[in-house]
C-alpha cells in the first residue's frame, strides 16, 4: 500500500511540474502573438523562485549551453536544430528549475545582458513584417 501511495504522490508531483511548464510556455506564446507588446517581464509571468535565466538563440548547441550555465545541460529542447526556437533556462541555487522552448513567430528576442535576473527580467521582442 505504501508503494502505491508513493507512486501516486510522485505522479501527482510530476504532473504539477509539467502543468506549470505548459502554463509558462502558453503564457509566453500569448505575449509573443500579441503584436502590441514589445517586451516580456518574466517576474510577472513566473510562479516560482529563480535567481538567473538565460536566453539561447536558435541553433545553440548543448555544449554551448553547458558552457554558459557552468554545468551539464541535459534537458529536452529543440533549440539545437531549429531556427524557430529560442530556449529560456531558469536557475535557482545553481540548478535548472525550468526550461522552455519559445517559438519565434516572426520575431527575435534580445536582453540587456548575458543573463536575466529578477531585477533585470525584460526580454525585448523585435517583430518582422
Amino acid at each position: 500500500m505504501k508503494k502505491c501511495w508513493l507512486l501516486w504522490l510522485t505522479l501527482l508531483m510530476l504532473t504539477a511540474c509539467q502543468s506549470q511548464h505548459n502554463t509558462l510556455a502558453a503564457d509566453l506564446q500569448a505575449v509573443i502573438q500579441n503584436p502590441k507588446l514589445e517586451k516580456v517581464e518574466l517576474t510577472s509571468m513566473v510562479e516560482f523562485d529563480w535567481q538567473e535565466a538565460y536566453l539561447f538563440p536558435p541553433y545553440t548547441q548543448h555544449n554551448e549551453i553547458t558552457s554558459t550555465l557552468g554545468f551539464p545541460f541535459s534537458e529536452q529542447t529543440n533549440v539545437t536544430n531549429s531556427d524557430n526556437i529560442y530556449l529560456l533556462v531558469f536557475l535557482h541555487e545553481d540548478k535548472i528549475i525550468e526550461s522552455v522552448d519559445i517559438h519565434r513567430a516572426h520575431c527575435d528576442f534580445t536582453i540587456d545582458s548575458t543573463k536575466l535576473t529578477p531585477d533585470q527580467d525584460t526580454i525585448y521582442i523585435q517583430r518582422y513584417s
